[in-house]
């Protein structure tokens, strides 16, 4: 019975906020897909900040 209001409360935080968190979630998943292709280049031989501006 208190998980149900406690979901509304959070699923209209989540519609109040949509414009602020998007821009962080989609970095989040643009960070999570990238970050093998950081890890290769790495192994290559590169350094980390190197290796993130390349893929970026």
């Amino acid at each position: 019975m208190v998980g149900c209001p406690i979901l509304v409360v959070i699923g209209g935080l989540i519609y109040l906020l949509d414009a602020v968190l998007m821009p962080f979630i989609a970095g989040m998943i643009l960070a999570y897909l990238a970050d093998p292709l950081t890890n290769q280049f790495q192994r290559w031989g590169m350094n980390r900040p190197l290796a993130v501006s390349s893929v970026f």
